[in-house]
């Protein structure tokens, strides 16, 4: 071989040990994502909630915060699959009202709405098929 094709042997085993070790980090993250999914659906058997429902749209919850500008609470998107966050969770009453805000503003995407145990499960079976999926992607570049 020669010194260049060496040189880019040596070039393409380091990027392969880059990409397993990003992968394996990124699935040591959803670990722990799914574990604090857990803990959310775990804490919560035995407890009555008023609100109980958790409104997506396309791979955003719907959560508010405070607008200091505007003296009220906003609705704001959170992203529902990537790092863990706290899901805001709603009344039925509280469901309509987004939706309606929703689409006076234009929102044309599908808005669900999910019982929050159900949501939660979603989101579990969604990242361990991640993980799985990660898994194969390593077992690949590893041979």
């Amino acid at each position: 071989l020669s010194m260049f094709e060496m040189s880019n042997q040596k070039n393409n085993i380091m990027k392969t040990e880059e990409i397993i070790k990003e992968f394996k980090e990124t699935n040591k993250r959803v670990l722990e994502q799914i574990e604090k999914l857990k803990f959310q659906l775990e804490m919560s058997k035995g407890c009555l909630f008023s609100h109980n429902y958790v409104v997506q749209v396309g791979a955003y919850t719907i959560n508010s915060k405070w607008n200091e500008e505007m003296g009220a609470r906003t609705l704001n998107y959170k992203n529902s699959f990537g790092e863990y966050h706290s899901v805001a969770k709603w009344n039925k009453n509280g469901v309509e009202e987004i939706k309606k805000q929703l689409l006076e503003a234009g929102e044309d995407r599908e808005i669900e709405v999910y019982f929050y145990k159900d949501f939660y499960k979603k989101k579990i079976q969604q990242l361990k098929n991640l993980v799985e999926t990660n898994y194969k992607i390593i077992k690949q570049f590893s041979k």
